[in-house]
């Protein structure tokens, strides 16, 4: 049923059949999966999200897709943080998987990464602890995402006005 509603009329369905999609129940989405961040942090938030959270039980199933080497890249990130004397929780998920129909709704890119589970979007808090979410925060983070992302993928920047 899920995978029928995520990927109306077969579209992208060559490019996502051999990924591995994870199947969740109920209330496994509260599983810790890299650091503080649980499987519900990583989920496609649409209307088949909203449903479940209006009664979370056992049978509700949904998929998700992630990449591994992508939740490495976010371990690598905590590691570094707290290595760096930095808030390894100073961060949190945007957004992760986006299923075909999803990525529509959102008007994201038409070969998103989101579709693929190659794709994060995090939202900086205070990193450093200086009492401010600011633009040195920011640049904390996408230098150590230059290093752990290196040539596997992009990372990108939206600065504070």
């Amino acid at each position: 049923m899920y995978l029928n509603y995520s990927h109306p009329n077969d579209k992208f369905r060559s490019e996502l059949k051999n990924r591995d999609y994870y199947k969740v129940n109920g209330l496994e989405i509260k599983r810790k999966i890299v650091g503080h961040f649980t499987i519900e942090d990583f989920l496609a938030r649409d209307e088949y999200y909203a449903e479940y959270l209006k009664s979370p039980y056992p049978e509700f199933e949904q998929y998700w897709l992630i990449d591994r080497e992508v939740l490495y890249m976010m371990l690598s990130l905590i590691e570094e943080l707290d290595q760096g004397g930095y808030d390894r929780t100073g961060f949190h998920i945007r957004n992760s998987h986006r299923h075909p129909k999803l990525n529509t709704q959102v008007q994201g890119a038409k070969y998103s990464q989101h579709m693929f589970g190659k794709a994060i979007d995090i939202g900086i808090e205070d990193i450093d602890r200086d009492g401010d979410w600011d633009q040195d925060d920011k640049s904390v983070v996408y230098e150590m995402l230059q290093d752990i992302v290196g040539n596997k993928g992009g990372s990108g920047l939206t600065r504070t006005p």
